[in-house]
């Protein structure tokens, strides 16, 4: 009550008048005012932060690109605030109003935050008639996963509250924070050049995905930390375990507490560098490599009694229905998978079309769509790009032999599960970064050749 409170006589502080406004827009407007001014605050630091460990960028680079960031993440809140207004299905707002019942719960019950925090014995019925069943985001109407990411975002949300006093603006900025901090640690591993790292962090962040998906209180914005966290572990060289703990134990909590299949997908390819580093491995091995790694993992994860290929369609399946519950707006037929290794291998095709190539122009019908169909044309146009400056000019980039191992089952299982061309644009996201980061070589070496051949 004390904070709803001060949200509102704040905000007729701000106006300098008795509002007439009504009690919604009046605590809209304290919210905004209150959480932006104390995530300015939060912003300077975070900012000091970012300057001090970026040797490679100068400190101009970094205040432009996570600033533009920073105005990302507010335009993504503005979206779900004024286009997407049903607050209960936003999930920046499902995540954090259920992170502040969880916190909240430790100045009333602080044996049942603990348990909720640490998940011991969340079964109880107790717990799900007093908290989860108020919540948005805690239980789940379709699930087919082995367990349920939500929580790892309303458990991080819970411990934010304890610095952001409620304020959602404090949310997004540290989840901009830590997303941006992922993407550097993704430019650092991949691109050693730091010419061509700063091409690679300007892409990564101004990439009109990554502005908005990778911004703010979402998964994927966690997701790319752990990436990057996961990465770096992978590049470092002649570093002692002491530089390298931090990293994996980072990359290890974040993936499996979020999405374990990015994990598994990084462990073959990252097997694969190391083999190919050590052995001097040529290409054609490296990939054969890579398949007998697979193959060897999907026999062992099913021989432990992970049906791997039964979980796919179950996601599909589920993911349908969902989808035909909530009748969203760019939701497309997507073909039936059938519980069948044979069924996911004939259905990759179609799954790289809708991750990769789709929506046609002919299937736009919304602002998020026309977004989504112009980034499509942005990357195959680099893409062209790159393949000019690789086998016209010779141009290398080290990552991105290996970075296909990593993104192809990415882009495969998104395309296979994903009904809807919004989500298909958020969902790949994260790996889009990854391929603009490593192409980042040859964009910027094709600029100099061809349009400023005079600049060294």
């Amino acid at each position: 009550m004390f904070q709803l409170s001060a949200k509102i006589k704040f905000s007729y502080v701000v106006n300098g008048r008795q509002s007439s406004n009504s009690y919604q827009e009046d605590l809209l407007w304290g919210v905004q005012i209150e959480g932006i001014l104390l995530a300015t605050v939060w912003f300077a630091f975070l900012l000091y932060v970012l300057m001090r460990s970026s040797s490679t960028y100068s400190s101009k680079f970094i205040l432009m690109l996570f600033s533009i960031k920073v105005i990302g993440a507010f335009a993504l809140q503005a979206i779900f605030t004024y286009y997407y207004t049903d607050r209960s299905t936003a999930d920046i707002y499902r995540f954090f109003d259920d992170g502040m019942i969880l916190r909240d719960t430790m100045f009333t019950h602080p044996t049942d935050f603990f348990r909720m925090l640490f998940g011991w014995k969340v079964d109880d019925p107790n717990l799900r008639i007093h908290y989860f069943e108020r919540m948005n985001a805690w239980i789940r109407p379709f699930d087919a996963g082995l367990y349920n990411d939500n929580h790892f975002m309303i458990r991080i949300n819970a411990l934010m509250g304890f610095v952001s006093f409620g304020y959602y603006e404090v949310h997004g900025l540290h989840f901009t924070f830590l997303s941006f901090l992922g993407i550097k640690w993704s430019v650092d591993a991949l691109v050693k050049e730091p010419r061509a790292a700063r091409w690679g962090l300007a892409l990564a962040i101004l990439f009109p995905s990554s502005l908005l998906w990778l911004s703010g209180g979402l998964k994927e914005a966690m997701l790319m930390l752990g990436i990057g966290a996961a990465l770096k572990v992978l590049t470092l060289k002649g570093s002692n375990w002491k530089a390298v703990l931090p990293y994996a134990l980072l990359a290890v909590f974040v993936l499996t507490q979020l999405k374990l299949y990015v994990l598994l997908f990084l462990l073959p390819a990252g097997i694969v560098l190391w083999a190919r580093q050590r052995w001097h491995l040529r290409l054609l091995s490296s990939y054969t490599l890579w398949l007998i790694i697979g193959v060897v993992g999907i026999i062992s994860i099913y021989l432990i009694g992970i049906d791997i290929s039964g979980s796919i369609v179950q996601k599909q399946h589920d993911f349908i229905n969902h989808v035909t519950e909530i009748n969203s707006g760019s939701a497309f037929e997507l073909s039936r998978l059938s519980p069948s290794y044979a069924s996911l291998i004939a259905h990759i095709p179609e799954a790289l079309m809708n991750t990769l190539i789709r929506p046609f122009p002919f299937e736009v019908s919304s602002p998020p769509e026309s977004l989504m169909l112009l980034e499509n044309a942005f990357i195959w146009v680099l893409l062209i790009c790159a393949l000019i400056a690789r086998f016209k000019y010779g141009i290398e980039s080290p990552s991105v032999w290996w970075m296909i191992l990593l993104l192809l089952p990415l882009f495969i299982l998104t395309g296979l599960v994903t009904p809807v061309f919004g989500a298909i644009m958020r969902y790949r996201a994260p790996a889009l970064v990854l391929l603009l980061v490593s192409i980042s070589p040859f964009i910027r070496d094709l600029w100099q050749k061809v349009l400023t051949p005079t600049q060294k």
